[in-house]
């Protein structure tokens, strides 16, 4: 309606039952302010803008559609490097954390927090994603006394203390970020996220010619939270050791209300010499419900690294030779989140 609304002024607009005018920039349309601060981050709702003719009040345009408030929307290459310190929530001191019999006094770590979400698919360009989790980078800034957070030396069990590691909401929205390099040759990485927080999610998302050659993880190394609805199709070039060991989603520990489901692993080569501390899931703690439909394709057969294995909800998850046998074999038609319906996930459905 640009050339409609030439000579017209925006009025009002109303986010679901709710005045924000003022959180809007008359010219450029961004949001000015905090007047969206109520909305829940997330969920979407009908956002109507007016527009009048300063000459004749009677003469509006009415512009309607839906809207999600997020506390990012990420558009490119910048917004997914930067995106941990936009969340960066500050740092916190525990007093006291007993951890295996060892009991640390005044442990500092990291909390972030917030809502993310792809706007569009995102070409990361084969550069080595290093952002707050990595650990190189990590003791780089902080030195080794401030790992609690990051995902190397962090351990699950950790992970009821306030605030812990990634609190929010990484929201695909059924985008792709491809070229995307997690970790290099002898780096230690947390992942993508390191530490996953009870209250974290990351879901609807695919990550396409990806590369994971750091020990560790591609995506998170310990935590809590939800995973869920998410295609990754990568090579693997590092074979980890057994105190780094290399997986996808978790790579060292997660506790029982950890939720990983509908997840596809697709990976296209991955390095043969010695795959003894290679997952091509990750480590996990049996039955306890945690994993529910997650799938490797084309990596070691050694998918599930068992932390332990409880009396409770079986896991429902496989390792699979090729595309073909995967297909042939798990039925995935009723997946319905957008990655698996229209994005790039749809390649193996």
């Amino acid at each position: 309606h640009a050339e409609s609304l030439a000579g017209y002024t925006l009025s009002s607009v109303t986010y679901g039952s709710v005045d924000v005018t003022s959180a809007v920039n008359a010219s450029t349309y961004a949001v000015t302010n905090t007047a969206f601060s109520g909305a829940t981050l997330g969920e979407q709702a009908a956002i109507k803008l007016t527009f009048v003719n300063p000459s004749d009040e009677t003469d509006k345009w009415h512009v309607s559609g839906t809207a999600m408030v997020v506390t990012q929307a990420l558009r490119n290459a910048d917004d997914i490097t930067g995106f941990m310190d936009v969340a960066y929530v500050g740092e916190k001191t525990a007093a006291s954390v007993t951890l295996w019999g060892e009991t640390y006094t005044n442990v500092k770590y990291g909390s972030w927090d917030g809502y993310f979400a792809l706007a569009n698919d995102i070409d990361y360009g084969g550069a080595e994603y290093l952002a707050r989790m990595d650990y190189n980078n990590w003791v780089a800034t902080y030195g080794n006394d401030y790992l609690w957070g990051c995902g190397r030396d962090q351990n699950a069990h950790t992970s009821d203390l306030d605030g812990i590691g990634f609190c929010g909401t990484f929201d695909g929205q059924g985008y792709t970020i491809t070229k995307l390099c997690v970790g290099g040759t002898g780096r230690v990485s947390g992942g993508f996220i390191g530490t996953l927080n009870t209250r974290g999610v990351i879901k609807n998302v695919a990550f396409t010619q990806a590369k994971h050659y750091g020990w560790g993880s591609f995506l998170v190394a310990n935590g809590n939270g939800t995973i869920e609805d998410m295609y990754i199709q990568a090579d693997w070039q590092n074979p980890g050791d057994s105190y780094n060991p290399s997986a996808w989603i978790y790579s060292k520990d997660c506790m029982a209300d950890a939720r990983v489901r509908r997840v596809v692993i697709n990976i296209a080569d991955y390095s043969k010499d010695d795959t003894s501390n290679m997952y091509s899931i990750g480590k996990a703690h049996l039955n306890y419900g945690i994993l529910n439909g997650v799938y490797s394709i084309g990596g070691p057969s050694q998918s599930v690294g068992v932390l332990s294995t409880g009396t409770g909800a079986a896991d429902v998850y496989g390792a699979y030779a090729d595309e073909a046998t995967f297909k042939s074999s798990v039925d995935i038609s009723s997946w319905t989140a957008s990655v698996w319906t229209t994005g790039a996930g749809s390649a193996v459905k």
